[in-house]
This record gives C-alpha cells, structure tokens and sequence, in this order.
C-alpha cells in the first residue's frame, strides 16, 4: 500500500502537477502504518539498515505533512528522523535530517529556529566535504 501511495504522489510530482489533499493524506496514512510496523518488528540500535530504513520514512513523512500544509507533525517526523540519525552516528543523515527540520521550521514561521538547523545541516555538509547537501 505503501509503495503505491507514494508512487501516486511521484507520479503527479513528474508531470509538474500538484498531487491532490487526498492523495496526500493517503500516502501520510500509509507511511504512518509502515513505520508503526516497522518499530513493532525491529531493534533500530541492533540492525543500522532497518534504522536508516525507519529514518528514510520519517523524512518522508515529514515532506508529506509539508505537503499536507501540517508543519507541526513536519516538525515532529524530522525530529524523529534526527534523533534516529544521531542514534546510529551518521553525520550524513544527521545533515538530511536537520535540513528537513529547517524546512518544518520554516513552514511554521520560526526563522530564527529554521536558520539554525540550516547552518548545522551545511557546517556538518561543509565538514564531510558533501557539496550536494
């Protein structure tokens, strides 16, 4: 269910139209039940790729309650994402996932917030020498 609902959403993201209220919250409805299945099934700390698995999904969730114009719950599943990326040391998800904070921070008009999450995201981009992030 999943796999479709976000494909829906790419699908209408390719053709440059913006993918329906519906769609949307479909799609959030999916990815909530996935990642509560998820948690139910594995140990983040004991298996990395089912923590980057967990942490590629709350970052999902995240763009989707932008989407959905819900920026607090934004706020929340990259805040998730984050602590997840901390957990397992990885700078790199550390960055994404603090860029997606700064977007959600942004959405609910906290600049000051928002432009410190962005400058952590780019100084740990800058340290790794990632020029994509």
């Amino acid at each position: 269910v999943y796999q479709i609902r976000i494909g829906n959403l790419e699908k209408d993201a390719g053709t440059g139209r913006r993918a329906p209220k519906k769609a949307i919250e479909e799609a959030i409805d999916a990815t909530v039940e996935l990642v509560d299945f998820l948690a139910l099934l594995i140990d983040p700390e004991a298996h990395m790729d089912s923590a980057l698995e967990l942490w590629s999904l709350h970052l999902k969730l995240s763009r989707l309650h932008l989407q959905n114009k819900s920026s607090e719950a934004a706020l929340k599943s990259a805040e998730v994402a984050l602590q997840i990326a901390e957990e397992i040391d990885s700078m790199q998800d550390v960055a994404w996932a603090l860029l997606a904070v700064a977007e959600a921070y942004k959405a609910l008009d906290s600049y000051e917030q928002a432009q410190q999450a962005a400058e952590d995201a780019a100084a740990l981009f800058h340290e790794m020498g990632d020029k994509v992030g």
